[in-house]
């Protein structure tokens, strides 16, 4: 079988240049610390989402009775958020980070929230914060390319 090759050479003119720049771009603190303002910026978002799904009531809820002070609630059907009781948990979550490794985390101490979030051998889960990741993961990323987008453009010049 015949055949044709040709072989084809481009140079992207400037492209060692924007190449160094960007390798500094990578080590720029600026560009680090902007970027890590939106993910805090997104931790909090993440919380806030978080508190608002446990604090309303959740469509469906049966009333209930809890005891250790007795009181009337509202139970929050399986696989929907968990309702606030004693509002002990919703008060509890927090925003950690850690600017050094750019790491921010949202969570709580309390041992049920864990309990909630993936239920346990005889109760089904109450998700209230991957619902509240997953609400916002878009947008925080969106953020964070935002960021990365202008500082690309700003090394390129």
């Amino acid at each position: 079988m015949a055949g044709v090759s040709f072989n084809v050479q481009a140079e992207v003119i400037g492209a060692k240049e924007l190449s160094k720049k960007l390798n500094k771009l990578a080590d720029d603190s600026e560009v680090k610390q902007d970027i890590f303002q939106e993910l805090l910026k997104g931790g909090l978002l993440i919380q806030a989402t978080a508190v608002r799904s446990i604090v309303s009531v959740t469509p469906g809820s049966t009333p209930g009775v809890r005891y250790n002070p007795k009181r009337d609630v509202k139970i929050s059907p399986p696989f929907g958020p968990p309702n606030a009781d004693t509002g002990f948990l919703h008060k509890s979550i927090r925003v950690g980070f850690s600017e050094k490794n750019s790491e921010v985390e949202v969570g709580t101490n309390v041992l049920y929230g864990a309990w909630l979030e993936f239920g346990t051998q005889t109760m089904p889960p109450r998700p209230w914060l991957a619902p509240a990741f997953a609400a916002n993961s878009a947008k925080i990323l969106a953020m964070i390319k935002k960021i990365a987008k202008e500082a690309v453009k700003k090394a390129a010049t």
